[in-house]
């Protein structure tokens, strides 16, 4: 096909030239804001190692693009020790003990996206703190600084922050067209229906004046959250689950029909387990254990580990169809907590056994009905509102995280006295009773109860070469694609030896069974970005696959690789307007 070496030629303007400048020797860090990597990455210079690069840059992640991360979220870990050790922290957010189906059941109009009932107890905090106590180097304080800067004394709306802004005036879809910056700021929005961010007395002085939005490039601030972060570096992570700040949190969460209580907050604490692995052409890939969807990426992996590697249409058809294999086994995890035969049953979707079973039924001809990959017709949820960072050290540590509040603003609470957004994570979990979006019945591995954590997309990865030294990693947002795509980053890795930048700009391809569409990202001239070829999707179509073009941006990925030769690479993903990675000589 073309398509590979059209996509090359194309990436070759992002290259930088690594045999002509020094190799980077400390580490490496990537997220979507570039503003942000070179924060993490200053840490590094100062002595500090991947751990502390992570917190500070999660820090500030949650000042600027509070519409999908911050301490009001949760989400999971992957690490790699520089022995070589791998350890899973899941932080992710816990239904309140007070939580259940049930109460869906009884009163339909209750919303799991919006209001108190949708808030799952925080956990980023506790999750950086696990990173940080176990490995970090510099002071805990110290690391919030650059953030505290940020929201005292100002940061540009970014195009990305912009665009989510503009979903929230009703009626509005969210926006996948990019958007130049060399283009005038939106201001047809004016005359529509008021969004929250303007209606709201918290968010209002934050996002816009005058009863409109602030316009894109416009500078703003978050002087109470600035107030919130100094607190948390000063006293310690706990001074969210105890204290002031946590009475706060309780209260905003009651105000709007929740039932949170401090005993709830008090309780949180973080799982680590181990990571789940899979030998994949000689390498080793790792991810995080359920709730966190790694297993399935592995799963994915299994079953393409039997084919020749190749770019080719059959490839493309092979690829949708161990996705949706993949996706029919997902609707069986849930919180291995409450599941107890969850690590037992993701070990065998990655097992080669498993994977020469699913390329048995895998006809290189055509595809097959919803039913044929075992999904049971169950739905399957989304948290499109996550953010992906990656850091990695000389020392050998490296993490992978992925964080979320869920949806866009999360439940929409904003605790008026600390700033922080809460998240809705309680819209991840099955509602027993209640049909999703496409008519498909919940899954019971995932239902409501106290206690527990909703299933995740969320997937970190992390890739040893054949001898064992670190190759790759990354991290993805993007809700329910999370997990192909990341499947698709690996193997552009591996199977073609692609650079961390080449990895994350090929274009990636979707199928979950339900709904019944197959897409393929589209050519975005403005982003310089090469799609899929009509004739890719004529084969795909030829073989009865349902085939839709996409925008790009679905799916948004940061990876850090490093090799002898090239020393030290940070990918931002091109898909995003102000991604970038950042290396530290």
């Amino acid at each position: 096909m073309q398509l590979i070496s059209t996509l090359l030629l194309h990436l070759i303007p992002f290259l930088s030239s690594s045999h002509s400048t020094p190799k980077p020797t400390k580490g490496a860090v990537s997220s979507e804001l570039k503003t942000c990597s070179d924060i993490g990455q200053s840490f590094l210079v100062k002595g500090g190692n991947a751990a502390d690069a992570m917190v500070a840059m999660c820090a500030c992640m949650g000042t600027i693009a509070s519409y999908h991360s911050g301490i009001g979220g949760g989400g999971f870990a992957l690490v790699r020790l520089p022995n070589g050790s791998y350890e899973s922290i899941d932080f992710r957010g816990a239904a309140p003990a007070a939580m259940n189906s049930s109460l869906f059941i009884a009163n339909p109009t209750f919303s799991t996206q919006v209001g108190g009932l949708a808030v799952t107890v925080p956990g980023e905090l506790r999750g950086l703190e696990a990173i940080h106590s176990r490995h970090g180097k510099l002071p805990w304080s110290e690391l919030f600084a650059p953030a505290v800067a940020l929201a005292r004394d100002g940061f540009e709306i970014n195009q990305d922050l912009y665009r989510a802004m503009t979903t929230t005036i009703p009626g509005t879809k969210i926006p996948t067209d990019f958007v130049p910056y060399d283009e005038e700021p939106e201001t047809s929005f004016a005359s529509k229906p008021k969004s929250f961010l303007i209606e709201d007395p918290v968010y209002a002085p934050i996002f816009s004046k005058n009863g409109k939005l602030l316009p894109a490039l416009s500078i703003t601030t978050r002087p109470t959250y600035a107030d919130t972060l100094e607190t948390i570096a000063r006293e310690g992570p706990g001074a969210l689950y105890s204290g002031k700040l946590a009475n706060q949190t309780v209260d905003a969460i009651k105000a709007k029909g929740g039932l949170m209580t401090l005993a709830d907050l008090e309780a949180y604490s973080v799982h680590i387990r181990p990571a789940v692995s899979l030998k994949y052409r000689n390498h080793t890939v790792r991810s995080c254990q359920a709730p966190s969807s790694g297993s399935i990426i592995l799963s994915i992996l299994n079953t393409m580990s039997g084919y020749e590697v190749e770019h080719s249409d059959v490839n493309n058809h092979r690829i949708v169809e161990a996705q949706k294999f993949g996706y029919g086994q997902r609707t069986n995890l849930g919180d291995p907590q409450f599941l107890h035969n969850i690590t037992t049953l993701s070990k065998k979707f990655h097992h080669p056994a498993t994977g020469e079973m699913i390329r048995s039924r895998i006809d290189d001809e055509k595809t097959r009905e919803p039913e044929w990959y075992n999904p049971e017709q169950y739905d399957v949820l989304s948290d499109p509102g996550t953010s992906a960072l990656v850091a990695a050290d000389e020392s050998g540590l490296v993490i992978s995280l992925t964080t979320t509040v869920n949806l866009y603003w999360g439940s929409r609470i904003m605790v008026p006295e600390s700033g922080i957004v809460l998240n809705d994570g309680i819209d991840d979990f099955s509602i027993e009773g209640r049909t999703n979006a496409f008519g498909f019945h919940p899954s019971p591995a995932n239902y409501i109860m106290g206690g527990k954590r909703p299933l995740s997309s969320m997937s970190p990865v992390i890739v040893e070469d054949p001898k064992g030294n670190f190759l790759f990693t990354s991290s993805c947002a993007g809700g329910s694609r999370i997990i192909n795509a990341q499947s698709q980053i690996v193997r552009n890795v591996i199977d073609f030896g692609m650079t961390a930048l080449q990895a994350l700009a090929f274009p990636r391809l979707h199928d979950q069974i339900y709904p019944l569409f197959t897409t393929l990202e589209r050519d975005q001239p403005e982003l310089n970005f090469t799609g899929f070829s009509d004739a890719d999707a004529l084969a795909l179509l030829d073989r009865g696959h349902n085939v839709s073009f996409v925008p790009v941006g679905y799916s948004v990925a940061a990876a850090v690789k490093y090799t002898e030769e090239l020393g030290w690479e940070a990918a931002g993903d091109p898909r995003r307007v102000n991604s970038g990675g950042s290396v530290s000589l």
